[in-house]
């Protein structure tokens, strides 16, 4: 990595760090901070620019949510980190310090995006820096604004609810913020339009394929049918994933035969749609306690649940939290057992989106349109594979109305720590089809949603606070 990211990612922590208040969602600057003084001039300030937006990921401020989350649904052993209160009970309050570093966090990834994309618009002519490579940095931006959004709106906003009123703010025309102005919540559904809309161009001009810790096409299209899942548009998200899958192998990427090798390959493994670029020792992620980080009461329930029989363990559960290295006894987490190495060495990541995901939207959108054999066929292609050690035969025995919460419970197996997908399932399936969650999965199914924190309700008048609240 170059010279470059160190600087921009050292700026930027001590930033997050400094940030006291939240206050107005618009003072929250981009930390690399593009000024008529300081624009992009050439394809090095381009670059540098953009290598500001991923840098912007690498923070714990986000990473940590996942420890928080995982005490609500008990997928993890509950783990004593800032923020913690209230999650495992389901009764966060609005000064919640991880809360507030997560919400600030989310939108600095937007407003550097936004920052860089303004700044390109700006320039029509940049020396040294070709269309072809102006146009793959937009659509890398475009990508990070739209996860971002996305995270935002599945936290803090009814994102099961396309006709509730509880989105994401939006800065008008997708700018970045310049003063303090207070804005309102743009609603659920122009909020998936924003991010459908950035998503719409990542796949139109990110490169082709990509360094797994980079912005490809292709993972422009996982996260878009990821979206559509969401908005209950399940003939498009099991079109799109079958794209992905099929145009997967010639973009560089397919699923890892070992799921423990997924793991020890981190960040450049050839599953990883999009990961956290993380070495050693001056650009580790260090955003948990996740080699410490035991199973938690819910995921060994479920392990347990979904095993073939009582003498048959689920092959993924066991790689991770069985199959240990008894020379690493701190290690009790597979999916992060990196410790501190040599300079550039590889280190624990944050696994935003797999190629075995897609497999799994497939599954639900196809059960929920009724489609119960295209559904046993997702599931099939992806746990009656040597890594999970399913038969045919298991997935035929599944009853049409179970179907729906066994894919809930493998794809829990599947990416349990990994990025909080079984709460944002767990919400999903309560909200659309009254599925039950507390007490099995959830203590209390009381919030779905996260709150809006109290500081960034003060400096912006015209956000208002979720319900419940």
């Amino acid at each position: 990595m170059k010279t470059t990211h160190y600087i921009i990612g050292f700026c930027l922590a001590l930033a997050l760090s400094a940030c006291e208040l939240i206050g107005s969602i618009d003072e929250i600057d981009p930390e690399y901070k593009l000024t008529d003084e300081n624009v992009i001039t050439d394809a090095k300030s381009a670059e540098a620019g953009l290598n500001g937006v991923y840098l912007s990921w690498r923070t714990y401020r986000i990473g940590w949510m996942r420890h928080l989350l995982d005490a609500r649904t008990g997928a993890e052993n509950e783990v004593f980190i800032s923020g913690i209160d209230g999650f495992a009970d389901n009764e966060v309050t609005d000064d919640n310090a991880g809360v507030e570093m997560n919400y600030t966090a989310l939108y600095y990834v937007v407003q550097n995006a936004s920052a860089l994309l303004e700044n390109l618009d700006k320039a029509p002519s940049i020396p040294t820096l070709t269309k072809e490579r102006r146009a793959e940095i937009v659509g890398e931006a475009k990508f990070s604004r739209a996860l971002a959004r996305l995270i935002l709106l599945r936290q803090y906003g009814e994102f099961y609810n396309r006709s509730s009123a509880f989105g994401i703010v939006i800065y008008p025309n997708n700018l970045s913020v310049k003063g303090n102005v207070s804005l309102p919540r743009s609603t659920v559904e122009e909020s998936y339009r924003a991010i459908l809309a950035d998503l719409d161009e990542a796949i139109a001009k990110a490169p082709a394929t990509n360094e797994h810790y980079r912005v490809s096409q292709l993972a422009a299209k996982g996260l878009k049918a990821r979206v559509l899942l969401y908005m209950k548009e399940f003939a498009k998200a099991a079109a799109l994933a079958r794209e992905v899958l099929s145009q997967a192998p010639a973009a560089g990427y397919s699923l890892e035969a070992d799921f423990k090798q997924l793991f020890e390959n981190s960040f450049l493994s050839k599953e990883m749609l999009f990961a956290i670029y993380a070495t050693a020792p001056n650009e580790t992620y260090n955003d948990g306690l996740w080699n410490t980080s035991i199973a938690g009461p819910v995921s060994s329930k479920i392990a347990a649940a979904v095993a073939p029989n009582d003498s048959a363990q689920d092959k993924r559960f066991a790689a991770i939290y069985i199959d240990l290295d008894p020379t690493m006894p701190d290690i009790v987490n597979n999916k992060y057992h990196f410790i501190d190495g040599a300079a550039g060495t590889k280190q624990d990541s944050h696994y935003y989106l797999r190629l075995a995901e897609m497999y799994y939207i497939i599954a639900e959108a196809e059960a929920r349109l009724g489609h119960m054999a295209a559904s046993r066929q997702a599931l099939k292609d992806i746990i009656c594979i040597p890594r999970a050690g399913y038969t045919t035969a298991y997935v035929d025995a599944i009853p049409d109305g179970s179907m729906l919460e066994m894919i809930l419970r493998h794809k829990w197996m599947e990416f349990v720590t990994e990025n909080n997908e079984e709460w944002f399932d767990l919400v999903r399936y309560h909200a659309w089809d009254k599925y039950p969650i507390a007490p099995y999965y959830v203590r209390s199914d009381r919030h779905l949603t996260l709150p809006i924190p109290r500081k960034a309700l003060g400096g912006n008048r015209e956000l208002k606070q979720n319900p419940g609240y």
